[in-house]
């Protein structure tokens, strides 16, 4: 037997598809942004979503949560909650890591 299925279904099976690969590859972005901007606690806002950015067929946005004080900038070792979202037309696809400081090496 073969599977008919409609093409509104279809699309939402695409877009649910794309979305969820942008909300990952956000995840990496965002990641690789936070490694190369010794700045980003003092200037990102806790558990709150940026601005959106358009990339190819989604919006995306991400937010940062001091799940510890709620305040990304007292302490650099605090680990920080990373959440991206992905809106490609009506799915919204969201993922998130948990990402923690690296003990500094004492090298005496």
């Amino acid at each position: 037997m073969r599977e008919k299925r409609d093409l509104p279904s279809m699309a939402a099976d695409e877009a649910a598809v794309k979305a969820r690969f942008y909300a990952e590859s956000a995840i990496d972005v965002v990641r690789y942004r936070l490694d190369n901007n010794a700045s980003w606690r003092s200037t990102a806002v806790n558990d709150a979503w940026t601005s959106a950015e358009i990339v190819g067929e989604a919006e995306l946005r991400y937010k940062l949560v001091d799940e510890g004080d709620a305040n990304l900038a007292n302490d650099p070792m605090d680990p920080v909650r990373l959440t991206a979202k992905a809106t490609v037309g009506n799915v919204v696809r969201i993922y998130g890591i948990y990402l923690e400081s690296e003990e500094p090496q004492n090298l005496l």
